[in-house]
């Protein structure tokens, strides 16, 4: 993506390592279901703690429930939990996900 396709608020500081690459033993582990995703209620207890606004939460939630099943695997927890950090560095919410944030197993194989 040119520099010139994109605006200031909807570049996202990070690299792909940063933001899903870290599986295993990350702040939501204890937090999951056996199969593996994150509740709602677990996800909004770990998301509450940054004390950013239920507006701003909902917009982190919404970008990194990628699947939209209400939930949150590892991937799009450790997707929300880099979203929360860019916030509260101050950097703007991207308006879409940048193909670069999305884990690696909810890519789109091209056909």
């Amino acid at each position: 993506i040119g520099a010139a396709s994109s605006t200031r608020s909807e570049q996202v500081p990070a690299s792909e390592n940063e933001a899903v690459g870290h599986r295993g033993r990350h702040a939501g582990s204890r937090h999951r279901p056996a199969y593996g995703s994150v509740t709602g209620a677990n996800a909004k207890k770990e998301m509450v703690k940054s004390k950013l606004p239920n507006t701003v939460l909902g917009k982190i939630w919404k970008l990194a429930d990628i699947d939209k099943d209400g939930m949150l695997d590892d991937e799009e927890f450790a997707l929300a939990n880099h979203l929360i950090k860019v916030k509260l560095e101050g950097h703007e919410l991207p308006s879409e996900l940048p193909a670069h944030l999305v884990p690696p197993s909810k890519r789109k194989v091209p056909e």
